[in-house]
């Protein structure tokens, strides 16, 4: 698992690269939670194009960034989710309240 991150004026976006599982995400978590709470912008990213597997670790960070941004009054858009993992947001109900783009464009438009 490989992730990064930009701030830009009015966005934060971390990118995702390999396995979003426990074993590799537990040790990102606490900085980009950090991230989320502190810093200055209107919209979190998720870019998951890279990205071939999401757990229920990975899962469990989209609910606290989702906490997050929604206490702030802000908005969080993922994109780019393949089927397998976005099954995962359908079968926790987080689908209803986190969509899944196909790009970062189209999160863009829709969100600000």
């Amino acid at each position: 698992m490989k992730i990064e991150h930009e701030l830009g004026n009015e966005e934060l976006i971390f990118k995702f690269e390999g396995e979003m599982i426990w074993q590799t995400l537990h040790k990102y978590a606490e900085k980009m939670m950090k991230l989320v709470e502190n810093e200055d912008f209107k919209v979190v990213l998720f870019d998951f194009e890279d990205v071939s597997y999401v757990d229920s670790t990975g899962v469990g960070l989209l609910i606290e960034v989702y906490k997050i941004t929604k206490s702030r009054n802000l908005k969080l858009a993922v994109w780019g989710m393949n089927e397998d993992s976005y099954e995962n947001l359908v079968l926790t109900g987080l689908d209803r309240i986190i969509v899944n783009y196909d790009s970062k464009a189209d999160a863009l438009k829709d969100i600000m």
